[in-house]
């Protein structure tokens, strides 16, 4: 009896191993599309294309959403692991020690596995890299073009001193903060 929980145990472990290596390529491919759309918003900033940036603008928020889902469920899977493999893991779930945990569980998986999961997750974390990396870039230009509109405006409505008025003059305002992206993984 003992025996056969032992390798139920096991084979809920290695599954749940699979699992967390599925998850971990899937999390890369949608970072993947990410940098591609942060890349197209860049251009589309440059040539000052708003259609283009807001249809964008959608598909990365889309992207962002399926990421977090994606970096929820491996966050369940990968406590799943460290509940099959009995080890005392009390600093999961905090700050900063996931990657410690990460890797003195994989010190005891099949060398398989340990091999996947690792290069998976330093894969993943070179991709967020380059996620930050692009955000930057992209806000760099996005501060650009908010430049650019804010003085192409102040050189043509001089006496506004930076006020815009709608048709009913009432004051508009002409920040355009509502462009800077918020959003980092």
């Amino acid at each position: 009896m003992q025996k056969s929980q032992e390798t139920l145990v096991k084979t809920i472990y290695l599954l749940n191993i699979n699992k967390c290596i599925a998850v971990l390529k899937q999390e890369i491919n949608v970072l993947d599309r990410i940098i591609d759309i942060q890349c197209e918003i860049r251009a589309a900033v440059i040539i000052r294309e708003w259609e283009d940036f807001n249809r964008l603008m959608e598909n990365l928020n889309t992207y962002n959403n399926e990421f977090e889902t994606l970096e929820l469920e491996r966050t369940r899977v990968f406590s799943m692991i460290l509940d099959c493999s009995g080890l005392d893991h009390s600093d999961r779930g905090q700050t900063g020690n996931e990657e410690n945990t990460l890797y003195a569980e994989a010190a005891r998986m099949p060398a398989e596995e340990r091999h996947a999961i690792t290069d998976l997750y330093r894969e993943l974390k070179i991709r967020i890299f380059r996620v930050r990396y692009e955000n930057g870039a992209l806000l760099k230009n996005l501060n650009e073009a908010r430049a650019f509109t804010e003085n192409f405006l102040a050189d043509i409505f001089p006496g506004h001193r930076g006020k815009l008025y709608t048709s009913k003059g009432t004051i508009v305002a002409s920040d355009v903060r509502s462009m800077l992206l918020n959003k980092s993984l």
